[in-house]
């Protein structure tokens, strides 16, 4: 960490023989270089290289939301909003965004969308709510350059959508940003969102939007291309645990299900998607 001191000297002089009086008082300025250039001032590395090329869509918190992240990653969170990859860098590159104008971010916190995707029906893929923002998932109904999806948000209703041609990259099921994951953190299991990796870490983004450094030994891969039966037994997020339930009914084809579990010792029956529930937690 770098301080820089900027003092200006403001002084005043009266006339010495009415007691002259000499007020020299410094008005400091201080300046904090608070990281070094790829840090997010967490324990992960800042050497993260970067995939994207000059053009293609990223998604990156906005620089609004990253200057207070930075300060102090474990009370603020962050939504991962459509950029404009401008200038790709090692450890650091510069996005460009319709709000923000030209800044920089950390590799680590830059999540590709490579160019020239054609998504098939069934594909899920990684785009995001393009009539709204932020980062999601979503299962794609017609296939295309301009692919018709539905997206996979459990909380709220959405209304089906063409996607952008270049806006969307397909998940493979392995580890890869966007993947959905699931964290064994301690005796609990969580359900997060991988954003980058390094030397066995992974960068999460958790509940709430709070980031997270995760040993990748201890986070599987949720697969969504996994299909499921009514009756079946499974494994839901529950605010910010895993809890079981039972399939109620299955929409496979929009990657969505009804899934009734206990909560607070009554019976709860809410809608899950696919991406988020995992039939066991070995």
């Amino acid at each position: 960490m770098s301080i820089f001191l900027n003092a200006c000297s403001k002084i005043e002089q009266y006339d010495q023989s009415e007691n002259a009086v000499i007020d020299e008082t410094p008005e400091v300025v201080v300046e904090e270089n608070l990281r070094e250039k790829g840090s997010i001032n967490m324990e992960y590395s800042s050497d993260i290289s970067t995939t994207s090329k000059e053009g293609e869509y990223v998604l990156a918190p906005s620089l609004g939301m990253f200057e207070p992240f930075v300060k102090d990653p474990s009370s603020e969170n962050v939504i991962f909003y459509t950029q404009t990859m401008k200038t790709p860098q090692s450890k650091e590159s510069v996005l460009t965004s319709t709000f923000d104008g030209d800044y920089d971010m950390p590799n680590s916190l830059i999540v590709p969308i490579p160019a020239g995707q054609v998504a098939e029906k069934g594909d899920v893929v990684l785009t995001w709510w393009q009539s709204g923002s932020g980062m999601i998932l979503a299962k794609v109904l017609e296939g295309g350059e301009t692919p018709f999806v539905t997206y996979l948000e459990p909380d709220f209703e959405i209304e089906d959508a063409n996607l952008k041609a270049n806006s969307f990259v397909k998940l493979t099921g392995d580890f890869m940003p966007g993947a959905p994951v699931i964290v064994k953190d301690g005796e609990d299991f969580k359900y997060e969102v991988m954003i980058s990796n390094s030397n066995g870490d992974i960068l999460t983004q958790g509940f709430a939007g709070f980031i997270y450094v995760r040993e990748k030994s201890n986070t599987t891969v949720i697969n969504p291309y996994q299909t499921y039966e009514v009756g079946e037994e499974i494994y839901v997020p529950v605010i910010n645990s895993y809890d079981p339930g039972v399939i109620v009914s299955y929409d496979e084809e929009r990657g969505s299900m009804e899934v009734e579990y206990s909560w607070a010792g009554s019976k709860e029956t809410k809608i899950f998607k696919t991406n988020e529930v995992t039939k066991s937690l070995d």
